[in-house]
């Protein structure tokens, strides 16, 4: 059984199906569009976070290089200033991580930005504590330098005293020749001792503590027999003053060895761990955000198939 509909039924239900389909068509689009901004927020979002992530990268590379200047700071001046820049890529690094943090939309990828930022302030907390022990090396090595000098200048003083020049015994010039002798094989021992020490600053060999302390040793030891040898009172006085001053040295050299060891502890043992443990999560924040771009991608291309073919539809209705 079939319908007879009228002219203008017929017209009247053609152009109400026309209306539909172009409903239909224009709600289509708009889903499209809509979805295609969408999928372009989601994509200058990966953007954003990956440059953030690439910022925090760049910031402990600066913070790395920073700790290295800070071991290598020769003077109290040049400390303050790597230690002023190591604060300011630390903030850098901070705020990079925060701000991806904040934008992210994925929840793991927030996890992994705050588990980043608490690793990146631990590293360069390490770091910042590696320089306040460099302040106590630069200390110690400012005042080595200066009983270095002092010793120095006690030993040319004995050695150019009357009692050592025009008032020698030469009674016995054998023992006064051995005397002499004696005086600068110690003074030798103290000045090996001050270059080893210095060498240790730049190169921190194992062995060179053992070469300080038999140094310093040796130089006691040589003093001793020096003051043994001398008569004359006023000598053994100045001989018995450079020994005393010995203890002084050697406190000196282990302080500055001994936080040295604490300084390479603190940068083996804490930052350099926390630094491997950081760049792993980057590495899988960085792995994790190529892998959201593959499928975003795909999204794009498809979105862009399907809008295509509504223009194609439409073109030919």
């Amino acid at each position: 059984m079939g319908f007879n509909f009228r002219i203008g039924t017929k017209l009247a239900i053609s152009a109400g199906v026309g209306v539909i389909l172009v409903v239909g068509m224009i709600a289509n689009e708009r889903w499209l569009t809509t979805q295609r901004q969408e999928s372009v927020t989601r994509m200058k979002t990966r953007e954003s976070v990956q440059a953030s992530v690439l910022n925090a990268e760049i910031a402990i590379r600066r913070v790395l290089v920073a700790g290295r200047d800070i071991r290598m700071a020769t003077s109290q001046a040049d400390l303050d200033q790597t230690v002023k820049l190591l604060s300011d890529f630390t903030d850098e690094g901070v705020k990079a991580l925060d701000h991806a943090a904040s934008i992210a939309t994925n929840v793991e990828s927030r996890d992994r930005m705050r588990e980043a930022k608490d690793l990146f302030a631990r590293y360069a907390g390490a770091v910042q504590e590696t320089a306040a022990l460099q302040k106590d090396i630069l200390g110690y090595r400012e005042t080595q330098a200066k009983r270095g000098i002092e010793f120095g200048q006690k030993f040319n003083a004995l050695i150019s005293s009357p009692e050592m020049t025009t008032g020698i015994d030469r009674t016995d010039m054998d023992r006064t020749l051995q005397l002499v002798r004696t005086l600068d094989l110690a003074d030798s021992a103290f000045k090996q001792a001050r270059l080893v020490y210095w060498s240790y600053l730049v190169r921190a060999a194992d062995e060179l503590p053992g070469r300080i302390d038999r140094s310093i040793a040796d130089a006691i030891k040589l003093l001793d027999e020096a003051r043994g040898l001398a008569v004359d009172p006023q000598v053994k006085a100045g001989i018995g003053a450079l020994i005393n001053y010995s203890p002084q040295f050697k406190e000196v050299v282990d302080k500055t060895l001994q936080t040295m060891v604490r300084q390479v502890g603190v940068t083996r043992e804490r930052a350099d761990p926390v630094r491997a443990d950081l760049e792993k999560v980057l590495e899988a924040m960085k792995a994790s955000g190529v892998k959201r771009a593959v499928v975003l991608d795909a999204e794009l291309a498809a979105q862009a198939r399907r809008r295509l073919s509504v223009e194609r539809e439409r073109e030919g209705g």
